[in-house]
């Protein structure tokens, strides 16, 4: 139960802290999921186990809570974060190869249809 509150508080912080520097209008706050790689096996694209999902108006992120770094997962989310001057995380860092066919990564559309629902 204590790792579960810890995640839930961590990515509470991490929600906010996000809101406030994306934000560029006075829409409700994001909405937010934690995701696991146990749940996804293989097909888990990403170098870290756990993350927080993130959808403002139909910009997907994914941030990884240890290291509290935001990576886009769609252009327009590109696109946000060069309007508002802020950096984030380069995907390529942290998307992993699929080992079947050689040089190419993972699917990420699983990972950028659940983050847009959560703006339905």
């Amino acid at each position: 139960m204590g790792i579960l509150k810890k995640t839930y508080q961590c990515s509470m912080v991490i929600t906010a802290l996000f809101s406030a520097a994306f934000a560029t209008s006075s829409y409700a706050a994001d909405q937010t999921d934690v995701i696991y790689e146990k749940n996804y096996g293989d097909k888990w694209a990403f170098t870290f186990d756990r993350a927080v999902i993130i959808c403002d108006r139909q910009a997907a992120f994914i941030t990884d809570p240890m290291t509290d770094i935001t990576y886009p997962l769609n252009g327009l989310a590109k696109t946000r974060i060069k309007a508002s001057g802020k950096t984030a995380g380069n995907l390529d860092d942290v998307w992993k190869d699929d080992p079947s066919p050689y040089g190419v990564k993972i699917d990420l559309s699983p990972f950028i249809d659940k983050t847009l629902k959560l703006c339905e």
